[in-house]
């Protein structure tokens, strides 16, 4: 509570109320990728929360999507010096994984918990598999993965087989370094 907190939001009127509502927060008002870049977001207008750099499974009947460009940036090249980050939650609607690998150097030098949202809904838009997050997670960042309410009921990490079976019906995860391998 007491850390200096990032949001980045690529919608400017979402970002200019998120710097209304909380002054503390550095709010940098671009998406979070693997590279850096300009590239196409898609505004879900009738329902913003579901707005990503793709187009994605919606869960209403008549989205209306309008594209803009923005800013899409590497978490590792924007956090300020000295920074050292203990959490990062992403909601990426489908961007999570990208989002991931343009944190890399930040996840394997800082060890931050990670909370994020999967499913082929979103990241299946992406070409992101189920088997790609768990060996990222498990191979490259050496953390283990659960569910939130496995990891608060301190059940153990996930297998491989058993984060395959829960992710068609779970989205919400979370990574742990101390889980890891």
């Amino acid at each position: 509570p007491r850390g200096r907190h990032y949001a980045f939001e690529p919608l400017p009127d979402l970002a200019r109320q998120l710097e209304q509502d909380f002054p503390s927060v550095r709010v940098r008002p671009w998406a979070l990728g693997k590279e850096n870049a300009t590239t196409t977001f898609c505004h879900v207008v009738n329902d913003p929360g579901y707005s990503g750099l793709r187009e994605r499974t919606y869960d209403r009947p008549d989205p209306e999507v309008k594209t803009l460009d923005v800013r899409q940036v590497r978490l590792d090249e924007v956090l300020e010096e000295g920074d050292a980050p203990a959490f990062i939650k992403l909601d990426l609607e489908g961007g999570e994984y990208d989002a991931l690998l343009g944190a890399e150097e930040t996840i394997l030098r800082h060890r931050p918990v990670i909370v994020f949202e999967a499913g082929e809904p979103s990241s299946g838009h992406y070409g992101v598999t189920p088997e790609m997050i768990y060996q990222l997670f498990r191979d490259r960042f050496s953390y283990g993965l659960n569910t939130m309410a496995r990891w608060l009921a301190e059940e153990s990490s996930l297998d491989q087989q058993g984060f395959l079976d829960l992710y068609p019906e779970e989205f919400y995860f979370l990574a742990d370094p101390a889980a890891g391998a």
